[in-house]
């Protein structure tokens, strides 16, 4: 990890022989705060010059003046027009009543006003972001209760959105999807790969969002987008940047953070560069005696035993580091043509699987080690953006990237002296166009997208008292293909100037190959090719009563492509059971009714009122299958059952978010979201008939509440997380299988108790500075949230300190 921030040092370096040139500056911030205020526009009356602030809200300003006076504008802000060029150096902007005039990007890829979307979409609070101190993306997603979290491990996080999870939903960076061919079903823990720090906003677009972004996108699209440098409005050159460190004490955890930004006419750049070590982490002293570590595997003297742990409450083997790196460059060709460069690495260092740690049989750990290996992506993508008008567009995204994983997991059995690895690399290189054209009352969105997926896989095992190594079956089948290609196609419509139709199309078309070795895994077969196309569609209508009342109601389609973790991963097998390829695998389909309502009441309170459901058809599941007529082979020497994932299972989920702010006096609001769903899908009992059963990633209950505080430069905040139990009668029979990670009832029945959290945070910001001082789970309670493994931090002190410069 060295080497990579001496590289990235080497960049920073680079940036620092720009001496930094005089030039006028603004710096606006929130007038009941002092907060910085990014995105405020800034432009002439006539319109002649316009820029906008940076992520810390500042802006440069022309010389010579083109006007005697500029106007500042920012959604939820009241306008302003101050005096140029005798303007000041800081100005100050009022928040206006609540408003339902949001601006989001994730709907059409493309900034479009909130009240003329029909879909639901959640935008995480900025000022509260910095409040938060997120140490990953996992967190920062999760803790404004619009998205459940779970974690089988401290370096993890595995979201969930309407009862799916995993491949069943959609991460997205910079309009780059994140997804690839080997994402599971199971938890996945990519999200962490993405550093906080160089988030500009993120969006969540609840629902299927297959129209915008193809497969996979069925629970809803986590939209990130990265931070943008600044390009300077005058000749004079710029130089900035910041510098931050964090400490938190649950896990001992030290992080810093260091970006430098320069700023010229033509041409701007950011870096960034992030290193985080979190030690093993400490859960808290109130609560279930299940939850504690009080045994930890050791090897002596050649043999695997277990010793006891001296603190029970400290769950040994989790902690691990990362480094996260990231560069843009932002050419400006000419006042409407601009081109971006963006790159992305982050590395981790091996992170222990703590559920995997807990599984016992015969009262002996399972495994005497289970970890991933370093956890590796890299991101770059090549971008020319164009607002010229044009008889075919007038907003144009073209976009080349190229996304490169690596992942592997290493265990050996318990007494047993082979060690396991197997180690995956996927190739991933994508193109993107979309284009915007606007008329008098209707707005086309359109484009295409192709997605490549180029795997990688092998295994093998080594002798931890030898240097003895063999090959040993791959995870995925080695040298496997994937490829999406989609076209789309959506409106928007202005019925009056209150009423907007929006309507979406899109078509895919798959193609999968998977060719299988049989030299280490014998199978009955030697590949599996998939190629076919899909449909999907929206159609939604929002209206607004007037500036404070607006609904919305919209029927989308969403669904999920076979990849290779569907069709390849035959190694899984059970004991008397084998797994094969099945040619007939086709996709999983949601078909989702949303509505919406929002009031703002007394320029004071704000409730949003959101329902659902979704049907699940046509779902990937394991299921007995034949192979030339039989549906028992002998395999290995073993009599086995045919098993394959097939389009077997149906089902459905449906629920509901109640979200309430209220401002009774400027410094202070009281603020709240309850969210809950219900989910059932379709198994087969032992007598092979269909029953409905609790669908897997259906949360319990959950939400928050919260008093903030802003005045003169300071914030605090109170909150209150909390979280219902998933009882019995909620639990899937995937979850049943885990008794590991769950509580017994007085029936001997697993579930998942309830729990709730109280923090208290401090910032304050002056001048060039900002410190922040939380204190999270003060009861220092100890709970696990629902399908997790590994115990939540217990009291957990964090203390941050960034200068700006």
């Amino acid at each position: 990890m060295s080497t990579l921030l001496n590289k990235t040092f080497i960049v920073f370096i680079l940036f620092a022989g720009f001496a930094p040139l005089s030039a006028q500056e603004i710096r606006i911030q929130d007038a009941s705060s002092g907060a910085s205020l990014p995105f405020v526009l800034i432009y002439t009356p006539d319109q002649s010059f316009e820029t906008q602030t940076d992520i810390d809200g500042q802006a440069k300003l022309p010389q010579p003046p083109p006007s005697d006076s500029l106007i500042l504008q920012l959604v939820g802000y009241r306008e302003r027009r101050i005096a140029f060029p005798s303007a000041p150096t800081t100005v100050e902007m009022s928040a206006e009543s609540y408003s339902l005039n949001e601006i989001v990007v994730s709907a059409n890829r493309w900034e479009q006003n909130k009240s003329e979307i029909s879909q639901s979409i959640g935008q995480l609070d900025q000022q509260q972001l910095k409040l938060q101190q997120a140490p990953t993306a996992a967190d920062l997603i999760g803790g404004q209760a619009h998205v459940y979290v779970q974690k089988s491990q401290l370096g993890g996080g595995s979201p969930m959105i309407r009862g799916f999870s995993a491949n069943r939903v959609l991460l997205v960076v910079d309009g780059v999807r994140m997804n690839n061919a080997i994402f599971r079903s199971g938890n996945l823990q990519n999200i962490i790969s993405i550093d906080p720090h160089i988030i500009e906003n993120t969006e969540v677009l609840f629902g299927p969002g297959a129209v915008m972004y193809g497969s996979d996108a069925m629970g809803g699209v986590m939209d990130f987008h990265t931070l943008r440098p600044s390009l300077s409005v005058t000749d004079a050159k710029s130089m900035g940047g910041k510098v931050l460190s964090r400490y938190s004490s649950a896990a001992s955890e030290g992080h810093g953070n260091l970006q430098l930004e320069y700023g010229g006419r033509r041409w701007s750049a950011i870096s960034s560069a992030s290193l985080s070590r979190w030690g093993d982490l400490k859960t808290g002293q109130h609560g279930p005696e299940e939850y504690l570590r009080r045994e930890i595997p050791i090897r002596i003297n050649g043999e695997d035993r277990l010793v006891e742990n001296e603190e029970p409450r400290v769950q040994k083997e989790t902690g691990y580091d990362q480094v996260n790196l990231f560069q843009k460059v932002v050419f400006a060709i000419s006042r409407r043509d601009k081109i971006e460069w963006t790159s992305i690495y982050t590395q981790t260092s091996d992170i222990p699987r703590y559920e995997r740690q807990l599984r016992q049989q015969n009262g002996l750990p399972q495994t005497a080690e289970w970890y991933y290996g370093p956890q590796k992506w890299s991101l770059n993508y090549l971008q020319y953006s164009s607002t010229r008008t044009t008889s075919w567009y007038d907003h144009l995204k073209a976009r080349a990237a190229f996304q490169w994983f690596e992942e592997s997991r290493i265990d050996r059995n318990w007494n047993s002296v082979w060690l396991r690895e197997r180690r995956e690399r996927v190739y991933a290189p994508s193109i993107n166009l979309d284009m915007e054209k606007q008329w008098s009352k209707l707005s086309l969105f359109y484009g295409l997208e192709v997605n490549y997926n180029y795997i990688r896989s092998h295994g093998r095992r080594s002798s931890i008292l030898t240097e003895e190594r063999e090959l040993i079956e791959s995870r995925y089948p080695d040298q496997s293909h994937w490829l999406s290609a989609g076209l789309y196609l959506s409106s928007r419509y202005e019925i009056n100037p209150s009423t907007y139709l929006n309507a979406a199309l899109r078509g895919d078309y798959i193609f999968l190959s998977a060719p299988f070795d049989a030299s280490n895994f014998p199978l009955p077969v030697d590949a599996a090719q998939l190629n076919f196309g899909n449909l999907s569609g929206s159609l939604g209508l929002t209206k607004s009563f007037n500036d404070k009342q607006r609904a919305l109601i919209q029927f989308s389609t969403g669904f999920r492509a076979p990849n290779i973790d569907d069709i390849g991963k035959v190694f899984d097998s059970e004991p008397g059971a084998v797994v094969i390829p099945n040619p007939q695998l086709r996709p999983e389909y949601a078909y989702s009714l949303d509505m919406g309502y929002m009031q703002i009441i007394n320029k004071q309170f704000k409730i949003e009122l959101n329902a659902f459901g979704t049907l699940l058809e046509s779902a990937m599941v394991r299921r007995p299958f034949q192979f030339n007529g039989r549906d028992t082979i002998i395999y290995d020497g073993t009599p086995s059952q045919v098993q394959a994932i097939q389009n077997a299972a149906s089902g459905f989920v449906f629920g509901g978010t109640i979200a309430a702010r209220y401002s009774p006096l400027t410094q202070w609001e009281i603020y709240g979201r309850v969210n809950w769903q219900r989910g059932r899908t379709t198994e087969e009992n032992e007598s092979r008939d269909e029953q409905l059963v609790p669908l897997r990633h259906a949360a319990p209950t959950f939400g928050q509440v919260g008093i903030k505080w802003q005045h003169n430069g300071w914030s605090a905040l109170v909150q209150f997380d909390f979280n219902g139990p998933q009882n019995p009668q909620n639990m899937a029979p995937s979850e049943i299988n885990k008794p590991h990670i769950y509580l017994r009832n007085a029936e001997g029945l697993l579930y998942s108790p309830s729990w709730h959290r109280l923090d208290l945070r401090l910032r304050k910001e002056w001048q060039q500075w900002g410190a922040t001082l939380a204190l999270e789970n003060l009861t220092n309670q100890r709970y696990r949230p629902f399908s997790s493994a590994i115990a939540a931090p217990g009291r957990n002190l964090i203390a941050s300190l960034e200068y700006r410069w």
